[in-house]
């Protein structure tokens, strides 16, 4: 829970700054391209936040639960026990691997882009937040961007793991 939460706030705080940069900042072709991708990206993981708060298995409970009440096992008072199938649960597997992959590959894909800023193959130019209220050097919101990505792109490779782990652990028990 503590992950998601610091998922949520990374991908808050990159999409401020891919605002900041597009709006304050001189901008090039290749800062632009790499800003959409980072919206790609955030987008992709406000879902997996989502995702992590409601996983799809509780969905899947609480739709057999409501609609396909025949699949309902036992009833323990107002406790339930639901069998969802092996089709169903493999197809929740599946699922739930595939954006487990790409966690990993938009971590991938992160670190590439920290990478293209150490080697400045890409810098952002200066940022000029209204008529001289604040100006942010190059350097400093080089720096500052690049360490936001970098935690981010950590933050995404360890929730990565982790969900790999679940699926391993929740495939082992069969359920």
């Amino acid at each position: 829970m503590t992950l998601t939460g610091i998922k949520f706030f990374f991908s808050i705080i990159i999409g401020l700054f891919v605002w900041a940069i597009n709006n304050y900042s001189v901008t090039n072709l290749n800062l632009i391209i790499i800003n959409r991708i980072l919206i790609i990206v955030s987008v992709f993981i406000l879902i997996t936040v989502i995702l992590d708060l409601l996983p799809l298995r509780e969905l899947a409970y609480y739709y057999v639960k409501f609609v396909d009440k025949e699949k309902v096992a036992i009833n323990i008072g107002n406790a339930q026990i639901i069998d969802l199938g092996k089709k169903r649960s493999n197809v929740i597997h599946n699922i739930n691997l595939i954006i487990t992959v790409l966690q990993f590959i938009s971590s991938v894909v992160i670190f590439s882009i920290v990478f293209m800023f150490v080697n400045n193959s890409i810098s952002i130019q200066e940022v000029n937040i209204g008529p001289s209220i604040t100006i942010i050097s190059s350097l400093a919101g080089t720096t500052l961007f690049t360490s936001i990505l970098f935690i981010f792109g950590i933050i995404l490779l360890i929730c990565g793991i982790l969900s790999w782990y679940r699926n391993k652990e929740i495939k082992l028990l069969g359920l």
